[in-house]
C-alpha cells in the first residue's frame, strides 16, 4: 500500500523551524562547521586514543540492532498525556515539537536480544561485532587554539557532563544492548593559565546570564538521567504488536527521568497480578514471556534482592511472576516470585 507523505519533515518541525543562523552558537565557534555557503575551522583537534593496558577482545557477538523510525509519532513527536495517556496524538501533520535529540540510555548490565525462529533462521538481518571487554583503559591529548576561558570551560563541562562523576559517555555499535560505556577523565591541564574549576565557573557563569536556570532545564536532567551509571531500566527493543498497541492504547514516550525513578513517577492504572511464564534470558539482565494472555512478547524480569533463595537457571524454565504494569495499563515488566 502506497504510503501518503506527511506535510511536514523533522527539520520543517518545532524547533528547527524556529532556529535562525544569524549567530553561531558554542559548538559551532569551537568545533567548526562547513556548508554550501561558508566554512568555519573549528579550534579543537582530539587525538588518537592509545590503550595502555593489553586490550581484551570479547568473544564474537550477534544481535538485531534497530533502525530509526522517526514517522512513529507516538516516540518522535512531543505528545500532551496525562496519567499515561494521550488525548489526541500529535504528528507531523500539525507542525508540533520534534521530541528531542536521540540518544540511547547508559546500561547497568550489558543485555541480549530475545528472537524467534523466523528471526534466527534469517542471519542476514544480525549484525557481528566483537566488542572490547571491561576495564580497557585509553589515554588521549585534546589540543586546542584561541579559546576563551568560557569557552574552555564549555568543553571541559561537555566532557565532564558539567562535573557529573555519575554520568558515562557512549562510543559506537549496539549501544541499546549496553555496549559501548565509557567514562572520560581529565587527568590533567597543561599550558593553562588556570585550574580547571575556574574555567567551569567561568562557562556556568556565562550560561546563567544569557539562559537563566539552564542547569536545572528539562534537556539536562533528561540526558543526565539517560547518561546515569546508576540506572539498570532492563530496556529492551518494542515488538511490531508492541507498536501497534502503543498506538491503539494512546500512549506516548515516557521522560526517562520517570522511568529512572524505579517507578516512583510511574502510576500504575491496573493492579499488579500473578501468572506464569517462562525464562527467555538467564544470564546478566533475566526476561521471560507469559505462557498465556494477549501479550506473549518477553519482557524485563526482575529479582528482588535478599528474599529469594532460588533464581532462574536455564531458558525455558516455568516461573511464577508478579506482573507489572506501565501507566498506561501494558505490561511493563515482571517481578520473579518463585519456580514452578
Amino acid at each position: 500500500m502506497y504510503k501518503l507523505p506527511y506535510s511536514y519533515s523533522v527539520h520543517e518541525m518545532k524547533p528547527f523551524n524556529t532556529y535562525k543562523n544569524e549567530t553561531l552558537d558554542f559548538a559551532t565557534t569551537i568545533f567548526g562547521c562547513s556548508d554550501e555557503k561558508s566554512s568555519l575551522k573549528g579550534r579543537v583537534m582530539i587525538g588518537h586514543a592509545i590503550n595502555t593496558l593489553e586490550i581484551q577482545v570479547a568473544g564474537l557477538k550477534k544481535e538485531i540492532l534497530g533502525g530509526p523510525k522517526a514517522s512513529y509519532f507516538p516516540y518522535y513527536v512531543e505528545q500532551q498525556e496525562k496519567d499515561g495517556k494521550v488525548g489526541k496524538y500529535s504528528t507531523f501533520e500539525d507542525n508540533a515539537n520534534i521530541r528531542g535529540y536521540k540518544r540511547y540510555p547508559t546500561h547497568a548490565t550489558i543485555t541480549t536480544g530475545t528472537y524467534d525462529d523466523r528471526q534466527l533462521k534469517n542471519q542476514k538481518v544480525f549484525s557481528s561485532f566483537k566488542p572490547l571487554s571491561s576495564g580497557c583503559v585509553f589515554n588521549t591529548k585534546v589540543k586546542f587554539h584561541n579559546l576563551k576561558k568560557e569557552e574552555i570551560g564549555a568543553l571541559i563541562a561537555a566532557i565532564t557532563f558539567n562535573s557529573n562523576n555519575n554520568c558515562m559517555h557512549s562510543l559506537g555499535a549496539a549501544k541499546s544492548f549496553g555496549y559501548g560505556k565509557v567514562k572520560v577523565e581529565i587527568v590533567g591541564l597543561k599550558f593553562l593559565g588556570d585550574i580547571q574549576q575556574n574555567y567551569i565557573d567561568s562557562f556556568r557563569s556565562l550560561m546563567r546570564n544569557k539562559v537563566p536556570n539552564w542547569d536545572k532545564s528539562l534537556p539536562l536532567k533528561e540526558l543526565f538521567s539517560m547518561a546515569s551509571n546508576n540506572v539498570d531500566t532492563s530496556l529492551i527493543y518494542p515488538t511490531i504488536t508492541d507498536f501497534i498497541e502503543i498506538k491503539k492504547d494512546k500512549e506516548a514516550l515516557y521522560k526517562f527521568t520517570d522511568i529512572a525513578k524505579e517507578e516512583k513517577t510511574i502510576v500504575v492504572v491496573k493492579e499488579a497480578s500473578e501468572g506464569v511464564a517462562i525464562v527467555t534470558v538467564a544470564t546478566g539482565s533475566y526476561q521471560a514471556q507469559l505462557i498465556e494472555g494477549k501479550d506473549q512478547a518477553s519482557k524485563p524480569l526482575l529479582i528482588p534482592n535478599g528474599n529469594v533463595k532460588y533464581k532462574p537457571k536455564k531458558y525455558g524454565e516455568k516461573i511464577k511472576v508478579k506482573i507489572i504494569y506501565n501507566k498506561g495499563g501494558r505490561i511493563d515488566k515482571f517481578e520473579f516470585i518463585s519456580k514452578v
